[in-house]
């Protein structure tokens, strides 16, 4: 009863920050004018206190505005990171990740751009939860993505470390665990689509965990196409279409404890 309480408590708190979105992304009475002097002239200024133009205040309005929703989306983290330490212990079946996935799926709802995930590391120094998550921004098309990572401390956990917002704005995203090649590591692969791109833009990036920091092994150009990633014994594999051309993408990734190798043909 006491963990569906929280479930419960942790749903209702990121929906109404949640709900603040929307009243930060509206418009004010300011800004509708600047927009309609913006349609004449843009260069014009608009505030003889300041000297700004029209287009300097909307600027202003758009960094606010960014600022208020990056502090908003860190409050939902928080709210996570608070259910997950108060709930999963390190000594029974919850640090599983199966388990926390649907948990946090449960929580988010329609906040997320596709179901959480989680992972585990257990290793000599210790075991760690990760979870991956992507997050809406509101009506603006954006999105923030988060890969965390919980620390056991006795028999609860911590927050370690965080990374992923390389991958902000991005959707459809995929996120593989890999055979990672140290027995003390854990190695992510994650992918996704750009937001508003005109066609397939491709993102790649392959991240490892210790048990203390996240680092980025692999972060490769984007690639316009179709890709299907799989998970092999010692990398992973990359095949599909390059878009609007004939060539066909095949690659095949070796890794190692000092990086990632792009395998030649024949090996």
């Amino acid at each position: 009863m006491v963990r569906n309480q929280l479930r419960a408590d942790a749903q209702s708190k990121i929906k109404t920050l949640s709900g603040r979105f929307a009243e930060i992304l509206a418009p004010a009475d300011r800004e509708n004018r600047l927009r309609a002097d913006c349609r004449s002239n843009c260069g014009a200024v608009a505030d003889a206190a300041t000297g700004k133009t029209a287009g300097d205040e909307l600027d202003d309005i758009a960094i606010a505005k960014d600022a208020a929703l990056d502090r908003v989306i860190a409050e939902i983290q928080m709210s996570l990171d608070d259910y997950i330490v108060r709930t999963v212990r390190t000594t029974d079946s919850n640090l599983n990740s199966a388990s926390v996935s649907e948990e946090l799926g449960l929580i988010l709802q329609d906040e997320a751009v596709q179901p959480p995930a989680a992972f585990v590391l257990r290793s000599p120094k210790g075991n760690s939860l990760l979870v991956f998550y992507g997050l809406n921004r509101g009506m603006s098309p954006t999105s923030t993505t988060v890969l965390r990572a919980y620390v056991a401390d006795a028999e609860s956990l911590r927050l370690s470390d965080s990374i992923g917002t390389d991958m902000n704005d991005y959707v459809n995203l995929e996120v593989k665990e890999l055979h990672s090649p140290k027995s003390d590591e854990i190695w992510l692969l994650v992918s996704g689509q750009m937001i508003g791109a005109n066609g397939p833009n491709i993102r790649m990036r392959v991240f490892a965990y210790d048990g203390r920091k996240f680092r980025a092994v692999w972060m490769p150009a984007n690639q316009w196409g179709e890709f299907t990633t799989r998970v092999t014994q010692d990398g992973f594999t990359v095949d599909g279409d390059y878009y609007r051309s004939s060539q066909h993408r095949h690659e095949a990734y070796h890794l190692a404890p000092d990086g990632l190798y792009l395998r030649r043909p024949g090996e």
